[in-house]
């Protein structure tokens, strides 16, 4: 969040400009780049921790629902055609994983957007204000601008806005929020579980590989082993009778 947070400052400004790049004076200086810094700070703790219990939450309920369909199936397919059915079972069940990443991934985003969308509201107004001797300052309003009201920090700007739109002040723009966030963290986390999945069976097939090849090698060397008892003893035996015969 403090590395990026200038960047996004400056991305924001840019994205709001009605000519040209801002220049920091208008804001206020350099400094002015990390304003707007402490909503996301405050909630980073909180937005991760609804994540990941959302997606823990939301993976039991899918497994309670269709974890015990899904076994029953692949019984009765193993129980009519034997053992004919393992590869289709584990490509079902391969894409039962991805299914269940994604959706219970877009399940988390869409929670943790109810403290996303006020978060990124109060950032991007504190983010585009101007400094207090620039000619033109945001109000409270989204459509107009006049050169009076300034937020003295994310509780002024959370204050100034329940006073003059509500809670629904706060929400502008969380549909655009949840579009956003929904399928972006579904994608996350299937795409998560796709490459743990392919790591995972890449390692457990090298690790197979070299046990096979260490066991390998050992009855190698146990039957090399074994020939040369064989062709000593046969030398011995082949030396005796010929000391015998003498």
């Amino acid at each position: 969040v403090i590395v990026g947070h200038p960047f996004d400052t400056y991305k924001v400004r840019l994205q709001t400009s009605s000519a040209g790049a801002p220049s920091f004076s208008t804001f206020g200086g350099f400094a002015t780049l990390f304003r707007g810094m402490a909503p996301p700070l405050s909630t980073a703790a909180v937005v991760n921790a609804l994540i990941f219990s959302s997606y823990g939450e939301s993976s039991r309920i899918w497994d309670d629902f269709f974890a015990d369909r899904t076994n029953r199936t692949s019984s009765s397919a193993k129980d009519q055609s034997g053992t004919s059915q393992d590869q289709s079972t584990s490509s079902s069940s391969s894409a039962s994983s991805w299914q269940k990443a994604f959706v219970c991934g877009s399940f988390a985003g869409g929670v943790q957007a109810l403290i996303i969308c006020p978060s990124d509201h109060i950032k991007c107004r504190l983010q585009v204000q101007h400094a207090k001797h620039a000619s033109t300052a945001p109000t409270v309003s989204c459509t107009t601008t006049a050169p009076t009201t300034l937020f003295k920090g994310p509780l002024d700007a959370v204050d100034k806005i329940l006073n003059a739109h509500g809670v629904r002040g706060l929400y502008r723009g969380f549909i655009c929020t949840v579009w956003r966030e929904v399928p972006a963290f579904g994608l996350y986390f299937a795409t998560y579980d796709f490459v743990k999945e392919s790591v995972t069976n890449i390692l457990i097939s090298s690790t197979k590989k070299s046990k096979s090849k260490m066991v390998l090698r050992h009855n190698n060397n146990s039957n090399s082993m074994d020939n040369e008892d064989t062709t000593s003893k046969s030398q011995n035996q082949h030396h005796h009778s010929s000391s015998n015969d003498r």
